[in-house]
């Protein structure tokens, strides 16, 4: 009967090997931290990514209007440009861009090309948008 009770009853051994296997072992935890801490910093980049193109394209978008603008200034005042280069700020929005317009003639006395030029006032160097027209003398 003293036999029964020690097979009925688990060993010390046993009840150790049951508990360990209730947690994560430290080394777990930490490879389980470096993932998520490699995907977080994987997403913030991505984040700062898609609001550095968002400024980009904004910029870009403004860029176009300043310039379609300068043309269509041209356009609607019948002007007929001289041959050369104006440099003048052509401000959109809160951006205070700087516009050149550059006017050359064209094999036909009766046309001249029309290009604007927008560069953003942080890079003087960068052209964020350039449009050209073909202007008429003809009434």
């Amino acid at each position: 009967m003293g036999t029964c009770i020690a097979r009925d009853r688990p060993s010390r051994a046993g009840a150790l090997a049951t508990d360990r296997q209730r947690g994560f072992t430290l080394l777990e935890v930490l490879v389980a931290l470096a993932i998520v801490a490699t995907t977080l910093a994987a997403g913030m980049r991505a984040i700062a990514s898609l609001t550095v193109n968002s400024q980009d394209l904004r910029e870009a978008t403004e860029a176009s209007w300043s310039a379609a603008s300068r043309l269509a200034e041209i356009a609607i005042a019948r002007e007929w440009p001289e041959p050369g280069s104006l440099r003048f700020p052509c401000p959109q929005g809160d951006i205070a861009f700087d516009c050149e317009q550059q006017v050359a003639p064209t094999p036909n006395r009766h046309f001249r090309r029309v290009e604007v030029f927008v560069r953003s006032p942080a890079r003087q160097d960068h052209v964020v948008a350039r449009l050209s027209r073909i202007v008429s003398d003809a009434p």
